[in-house]
């Protein structure tokens, strides 16, 4: 079914992956993607990657809407927080990881996808 499989993910190679994976619509819109830190979490790395990606895309398309500027995903040992300087939200910062989605408790994913609206 859709039970969480939790594995030891790497929050720097998921923050790697989605750089990678957004470079050419970034470079397309002026965006520069940057990336710090190191640290493992346990989650479901599809959700993990699909959360990381969704708060990317939101940031880039924030600071698209200024013109230019740049996305900053911070890997931090509980979680990562996808910094942009962007108009609207000072610092649209995520602090203390995301625990619903990463602990695989139900409704995790509602809680990934509302905090990318």
């Amino acid at each position: 079914g859709m039970d969480a499989r939790l594995e030891a993910c790497r929050l720097d190679a998921v923050a790697a992956d989605v750089i990678r994976l957004l470079a050419r619509q970034a470079r397309h819109t002026g965006v520069e993607l940057s990336t710090s830190g190191a640290a493992t979490v346990l989650a479901d790395p599809r959700r993990l990657r699909q959360l990381a990606l969704n708060l990317t895309l939101n940031a880039i398309q924030a600071v698209q809407a200024a013109g230019a500027g740049s996305v900053h995903i911070a890997v931090a040992t509980d979680g990562f927080a996808v910094e942009d300087d962007g108009p609207g939200v000072p610092d649209a910062v995520l602090p203390r990881l995301f625990d619903a989605f990463a602990s695989g408790r139900e409704g995790g994913t509602g809680l990934g996808l509302h905090l990318a609206k």
